[in-house]
């Protein structure tokens, strides 16, 4: 792997980031204007929030893979194949870097979570807008061993999104009865306050 790329699915704990997501729906909801919450029904306002706040899935699209090279520079000093002199300093040769460019749809922020069930050599790549790359470096031209790579590491990469899609289902699945809830337990409380303010006897103040 060249330094380009990054560890993925390791950055974030999943969990957490939807235990984040429902507090940040829920603080969203006692922030609508209370006379803006009462003008739509819980109903509606579930559709908005559970659309807004859901978390989509990533797809990658196989069949749009690119590819492109590039000379790269490979320290070849800890390749204990080359009869190498000196390995305490870096032996530079000139070397190959092939990038795959995987498109993909879905939230890009998942390729840094880390899901239920992971491993302790995670797949590495570089996240960009809607696409994936994985790139490799190598100091021969066998094609064969750098696809034979690249898919590998394609097929730990669908492991680990097979896994976050299985934990979002139930949070997505759940979301709009959650923000339901918490939509009628605040309308609730606006109501009781606009009842208890009527109750004192004076007219409304006008905004």
């Amino acid at each position: 792997m060249s330094r380009d790329n990054e560890l993925l699915f390791c950055k974030l704990d999943l969990r957490r980031v939807l235990e984040n997501q429902t507090r940040t729906m829920a603080a969203a909801i006692d922030a609508i204007d209370s006379r803006q919450l009462l003008s739509r029904s819980a109903d509606a306002w579930a559709d908005e929030l559970a659309t807004t706040y859901s978390i989509a899935p990533i797809s990658l699209d196989e069949s749009g893979i690119t590819v492109d090279q590039q000379d790269a520079e490979v320290d070849v000093s800890r390749d204990f194949r080359r009869a190498v002199f000196d390995r305490s300093r870096a032996l530079h040769i000139k070397g190959v870097s092939v990038s795959f460019f995987v498109p993909f749809s879905g939230e890009k922020n998942l390729f840094l979570c880390q899901p239920s069930m992971f491993t302790s050599n995670p797949p590495s790549g570089r996240v960009e807008e809607g696409t994936l790359v994985m790139t490799f470096t190598r100091t021969d031209h066998d094609a064969a061993a750098v696809k034979g790579e690249f898919d590998r590491q394609l097929g730990n990469v669908k492991g680990y999104l097979e896994t976050i899609a299985r934990d979002l289902g139930p949070f997505n699945a759940g979301l709009r009865d959650v923000a339901k809830e918490q939509v009628e337990r605040r309308m609730e409380k606006v109501r009781k306050d606009q009842a208890m303010v009527a109750d004192l006897g004076f007219p409304r103040r006008k905004a």
